[in-house]
């Protein structure tokens, strides 16, 4: 991982990296955050110009469009279940 450089305007930052291997081609990703107190959280993070909120808003809106919010919930817990490191 390659650190290129970070800009902080006010309480958000983005902070810029390059990831390399020998398997794998080199891409580019960029971690957005937000202060929170003294604290700094990734809100967002966007992979070869793809932001993970807009991608996944875009596929929930599309999905909120024929079913419910419940449903939703209901196929994202059968997808993810629950995380066994915890």
């Amino acid at each position: 991982m390659l650190y290129n450089k970070e800009i902080i305007k006010g309480n958000v930052a983005a902070v810029y990296t390059q990831i390399s291997s020998r398997k794998y081609p080199e891409f580019d990703i960029e971690y957005r955050l937000k202060q929170q107190s003294a604290d700094w959280k990734i809100y967002d993070v966007v992979i070869e110009g793809v932001s993970l909120v807009a991608n996944y808003r875009s596929q929930f809106s599309s999905f909120l469009s024929n079913k419910t919010f419940d449903e939703l919930l209901k196929t994202l817990r059968e997808k993810n279940p629950e995380n066994p490191l915890q």
